[in-house]
């Protein structure tokens, strides 16, 4: 049960928990575009183009560590909303240049907006439910994980077919789906 809130508030806050956690796993939904940037990027190596997709995993894990110390100065609530809106602006960013290092800016910046918001998920679940609704909102949550990250990268291979760079824009898709 939650532990202080009415019943409309606790459909809410699930429902806000699950979108975000539709966010989590999406970092490598553009892993088809890497043979078309090989391509476009004929003057850097495959392993640079490569990094391109797990320089995210790099800031994800920077910022969960770093997560805790930014909670006391702005707050869980301010966390997920700042996290949300870094992803967002990084996920996009290579959508729209065709700059490596700009493309690498991107990638590192989607990370460290996922890292912020990325333990809260679980963190919230334990703050505001218990028992069974807790364990069970638990298994939803990572079920929703999965079921976006195999969205998202469904999306990604559609938009593959504009250009690479649409690929990008399923992180705007992503982000619709959490809340604001």
């Amino acid at each position: 049960m939650l532990k202080s809130s009415t019943s409309f508030q606790n459909v809410r806050l699930k429902v806000a928990i699950l979108c975000i956690s539709l966010t989590i796993q999406t970092a490598g939904a553009v892993a088809a575009a890497v043979p078309a940037m090989i391509d476009s990027f004929a003057n850097r190596s495959t392993t640079e183009i490569q990094s391109l997709l797990t320089i995210p995993s790099f800031s994800i894990m920077l910022f969960i560590i770093l997560s805790s110390g930014i909670i006391k100065y702005i707050g869980k609530r301010n966390k997920v909303l700042i996290g949300l809106t870094i992803a967002l602006l990084g996920g996009l960013l290579p959508a729209f240049t065709s700059n490596f290092y700009l493309i690498l800016l991107g990638r590192f910046l989607f990370g460290a907006g996922t890292g912020l918001y990325n333990s809260l998920t679980i963190s919230l679940i334990g703050d505001c439910f218990e028992g069974d609704e807790q364990q069970n909102l638990i298994g939803l949550q990572s079920a929703t994980a999965a079921l976006g990250n195999s969205v998202a990268t469904f999306i990604a291979g559609l938009l593959l077919s504009v250009n690479w760079h649409s690929s990008f824009l399923v992180y705007l898709a992503t982000q619709i789906a959490s809340p604001s």
